[in-house]
């Protein structure tokens, strides 16, 4: 199982990008290694090791997709957990986008591919395990997925959820018939002792009729 250890060496290669060619591009705000790795990369990767099963599910689909990608985490993880499957990361912000192509080619990561588009813009058209960390409500996110295959949607949410989102989500799922929350749990980082919540949900119900103009997600290679 890919492991924290395992993690350090590409962890560290993209840091020393941050503070030398891709310095201008404030791709994080952390100006020691230890607190950008506890603080990004323990935090991405830790649901996936506490929550074995998250792997199954994403063993079932044949996309993985990061929404708002930002600096690439958790997109890296998702490439380095599962190299054989195509990753494929969107963010609105093109120099975002070109930067992080550029660190996928360092880091040796050549299952992944990003682009410069918004998620309401593309029709998952294959099994999909999507994750959003950093990106809107939960309501609004899942709003935007279009699919017309199995999809699993996972959240990566601060303490302050409950308070901020968690009446909101429960009005919506109540009157949404698509998406069902399969998973909701709650820990402690290791080492930086912040609460994470993670939230998961899958799709329950493909829609029909779908927007013609929408990018397939099939055709983003």
């Amino acid at each position: 199982m890919f492991s924290l250890k395992d993690a350090k060496g590409p962890a560290k290669l993209y840091f020393d990008l941050t503070q030398t060619t891709f310095k201008g591009l404030n791709l994080i705000g952390y100006k020691e290694f230890d607190d950008f790795f506890i603080k990004q990369v323990e935090d991405c990767l830790l649901p996936f090791i506490h929550f074995p099963q998250l792997k199954n599910y994403m063993e079932e689909s044949s996309l993985l997709l990061d929404v708002g990608f930002g600096g690439g985490w958790p997109l890296f993880i998702l490439s380095l957990l599962f190299p054989e499957k195509r990753v494929i990361g969107l963010d609105a912000r093109k120099k975002r986008v070109v930067a992080v192509e550029e660190m996928a080619k360092e880091l040796s990561c050549p299952n992944i591919k990003v682009f410069h588009h918004r998620m309401e813009e593309v029709l998952l058209d294959e099994s999909s395990f999507i994750t959003f960390k950093g990106v809107g409500s939960v309501d609004e996110c899942l709003s935007l997925v279009g699919s017309i295959e199995p999809t699993y949607v996972l959240f990566y949410k601060g303490p302050s959820f409950d308070e901020q989102e968690g009446d909101k989500l429960n009005t919506f799922l109540k009157q949404n018939n698509q998406w069902k929350l399969i998973m909701d749990e709650d820990y402690e980082l290791s080492t930086s002792h912040k609460r994470r919540i993670l939230l998961f949900h899958k799709r329950k119900n493909v829609p029909r009729g779908t927007k013609k103009d929408l990018v397939r997600a099939s055709q983003l290679i």
